[in-house]
């Protein structure tokens, strides 16, 4: 008889004071896997985190894996929390405040989620309010391989994105695989898109404003 394993994951979040105390934890449990990859705070004893799911977390599941975000208070009581997805996987979200009302959230998807699909896996970006509704969202990629790893605001509406290609974003690709970096700005649009790299691996795996 074939015995069937079943993994299960739960993603966690904690606060601790400046002595390293614990003051609350909560989990987050869909009963599968629950990844949890990308967390900020804005500062005035909210935070948000976000990760991916393969079950029902905060509604319907949409794919083999879908993203979430969910927002928490100072005493660590959830506000709210959504999930979204294509057909396919999303998958290790990251998250930044915009500095204006919410937050934008980055990550990887082989599906169709805010566009045509470009390639093997595309970069996604959306932009989500402190009230929890989602705005606009952009897909985009080569047609090789692309992973967005970090996002970073710049506290004036605009944000910046790094990650690692297999494919070709400028006018050529450097080597196996290749680093890149894209800033766009408060009007959400990208004004400029940096491939580089060696002729071996290199990839960018977080990105900060000056």
């Amino acid at each position: 008889r074939q015995r069937q394993m079943c993994i299960r994951d739960s993603a966690w979040i904690g606060r601790f004071d400046s002595a390293g105390t614990l003051v609350w934890m909560r989990q987050l449990d869909s009963g599968l896997v629950d990844v949890a990859s990308g967390l900020v705070a804005d500062g005035a004893g909210s935070l948000y985190v976000c990760g991916h799911t393969t079950e029902e977390l905060f509604g319907p599941r949409a794919g083999s894996t879908d993203a979430w975000l969910a927002r928490y208070d100072v005493s660590g009581s959830q506000l709210w929390g959504l999930q979204w997805g294509s057909s396919e996987a999303e998958s290790f979200p990251q998250v930044a405040l915009n500095g204006v009302d919410g937050v934008f959230v980055a990550g990887n998807t082989t599906g169709i989620l805010g566009g045509a699909s470009v390639g093997e896996s595309d970069v996604w970006i959306t932009r989500i309010s402190d009230a929890g509704t989602q705005g606009w969202l952009e897909q985009f990629g080569t047609p090789a391989g692309d992973v967005c790893a970090s996002i970073a605001s710049d506290l004036a509406g605009g944000f910046y994105l790094s990650g690692s290609t297999n494919g070709v974003f400028g006018a050529s690709s450097s080597g196996v695989l290749d680093a890149w970096v894209a800033r766009y700005g408060g009007d959400s649009v990208r004004s400029w898109l940096l491939q580089l790299g060696t002729a071996g691996v290199d990839r960018s795996s977080s990105v900060a404003v000056d």
